[in-house]
C-alpha cells in the first residue's frame, strides 16, 4: 500500500545493524584493553567523556570568598577560580589570543598545547578572531 516500507529497506537497515553490531563489539574490546592498560587515564576519560561529570571536590577547590573581598580586579579572581579548578579538571583546555597577561586567562598548572607536544592545555591562538572561534567551534563540536 501506499505507507508500506518494503522489504528491501529493512534489509539495508538489518544489514546496517549487524555492521554497527561488529564495530560496538570492537569499540569494547578496545576500551577494555584501555581500562586494564591505563587504569587512571580510562576512570577520568569515563567520568568526563561518558559520564559528562564533574570530578568530586572541584566546588571545594575554588577559592573561598566574601563581599569584604575588596580591592581585587574580577580579573585575578576569574584567574584564580580558573587555576583552581585547572589543577582539578585536567580535561579544562582554555585559550586567549595574545592577552593572556592581561586578561588572567592562562592556566599555570600547565604550559601550552603545540604541534607535536599535546600536554599542555594553554592555547595561544595570537591575534586572529575567526581562528580562535574555528577552534573553538571544532572543540565544541567534539563533545569532549
Amino acid at each position: 500500500g501506499e505507507f508500506e516500507v518494503p522489504d528491501s529497506v529493512y534489509d539495508v537497515f538489518r544489514g546496517n545493524a549487524a555492521e554497527g553490531a561488529k564495530k560496538q563489539e570492537a569499540w569494547n574490546a578496545l576500551w577494555a584493553e584501555y581500562q586494564e592498560k591505563e587504569p587512571e587515564l580510562a576512570k577520568q576519560f569515563q567520568r568526563s567523556v561518558l559520564d559528562r561529570t564533574l570530578p568530586e571536590g572541584w566546588v571545594e577547590a575554588l577559592p573561598k570568598l566574601t563581599p569584604e573581598d575588596k580591592g581585587k580586579a574580577t580579573r585575578l579572581h576569574s584567574q584564580d577560580c580558573l587555576n583552581a579548578l585547572a589543577n582539578v579538571m585536567p580535561e579544562l583546555i582554555g585559550g586567549s589570543a595574545d592577552l593572556a597577561p592581561s586578561n588572567m586567562t592562562l592556566m599555570k598548572c600547565t604550559g601550552d598545547f603545540l604541534k607535536g607536544s599535546y600536554e599542555g592545555r594553554n592555547m595561544r591562538f595570537g591575534i586572529r578572531e575567526f581562528g580562535m572561534g574555528a577552534v573553538c567551534n571544532a572543540v565544541s563540536l567534539h563533545k569532549s
